[in-house]
């Protein structure tokens, strides 16, 4: 596993007020022994959206570039209030530099594919959860590649089911042609 190798096909992207919480213990699962690079979004610095970009050379002037060197792109959220975390909000949020200030890179994410992994204590997503994140990727031109969603019903404790599911995403994310069954 390659935590940091900035050649891995995946991007995996933590956004969630806990590094070390229930969605990194899913990511963790589903990408066991997969070369991938995760970024934690708690250890960056941007802001919001910024009409004026007065922002662009924030910590977000490096995502965007790290973005267009990974074929796949997972989005790992807990699920805060019936949506993906602030945080993740934030990010999302920023994308709009890749469609205004960062045009090479808005185009070059084309073709790409984008995932969602989510975490919460129910046994589903809130219902259009994954609708902002399938929207994004199709005006982008990525393809969206589906969500993966872990119920925690005790906090760091991966039911067996959801432990499956994530295997079963890894693999999906990797490439390989087998069904999710989440």
């Amino acid at each position: 596993m390659a935590l940091d190798d900035r050649a891995a096909p995946i991007l995996v992207i933590l956004g969630s007020g806990r590094s070390r919480g229930n969605t990194r213990m899913l990511i963790d699962c589903a990408f066991a022994n997969s070369e991938h690079r995760l970024i934690d979004l708690a250890r960056l610095s941007f802001s919001e959206y910024d009409y004026s970009h007065g922002n662009r050379d924030d910590d977000f002037a490096t995502l965007a570039d790290a973005l267009v060197t990974h074929d796949r792109i997972v989005l790992a959220t807990p699920v805060y209030w019936y949506t993906m975390s602030a945080t993740m909000k934030r990010f999302v949020d920023r994308l709009s530099d890749l469609v205004t200030i960062r045009k090479p890179l808005g185009r070059a994410m084309a073709g790409r594919r984008l995932f969602v992994v989510a975490t919460s204590t129910d046994t589903a997503l809130p219902p259009g959860f994954e609708s902002s994140f399938r929207s994004t990727a199709q005006y982008l031109g990525m393809v969206w590649g589906g969500c993966l969603h872990g119920c925690f019903q005790r906090d760091l404790c991966l039911t067996p089911a959801s432990r499956n599911a994530a295997r079963q995403f890894g693999q999906q994310v990797r490439g390989q042609d087998r069904e999710m069954e989440v």
